[in-house]
């Protein structure tokens, strides 16, 4: 049966057994897995110092219990999978991003305060903030609006 182990790839290294086969060893969090697939071996030491997700089946034999190593993918690969922001997390962290734009409105000439300005520069700081544009949707003042001091923040 399969096993799944994640953590940060530590070592790897080639042995040659006494009938001239190659074995490769592979270190994760303090155990050694085995593998005889040498581009199995590429992979782990691609990942050398960093994340991945390691599939390795148990065999005991006797005493002893070797770990063969089955599969080697990232797991920052895993990790960088975008998961969709529910409505009000999204409405707040784009609240976030417009009140930044907004403090930052002083900084500009002073012809530019204006709201214009403002839907320019949040999608940046959103994506600076956050990693990403996150389906940026510009917001539209309410009807009437003419500057940004009854801005509900």
């Amino acid at each position: 049966m399969a096993e799944t182990m994640i953590g940060t790839v530590e070592d790897v290294r080639m042995r040659t057994l006494n009938d001239n086969r190659e074995i490769f060893i592979v270190m994760m969090n303090g155990k050694e897995l085995s593998t005889f697939k040498r581009e199995l071996a590429a992979s782990a030491k691609a990942l050398l110092n960093q994340q991945a997700k390691l599939l390795y089946d148990t065999k005991q034999n006797g005493q002893y219990t070797n770990y063969w190593l089955n599969e080697v993918e990232s797991a920052a690969a895993q990790a960088e999978i975008p998961r969709e922001l529910d409505t009000r997390q999204f409405d707040i962290r784009r609240a976030v991003a417009l009140k930044a734009a907004i403090e930052m409105l002083p900084y500009f000439p002073a012809d530019a305060q204006h709201w214009n300005t403002v839907k320019q520069i949040s999608p940046g700081i959103y994506s600076f903030l956050y990693g990403s544009d996150g389906n940026w949707t510009e917001p539209e003042p309410e009807p009437g609006q003419t500057d940004l001091s009854d801005v509900p923040f």
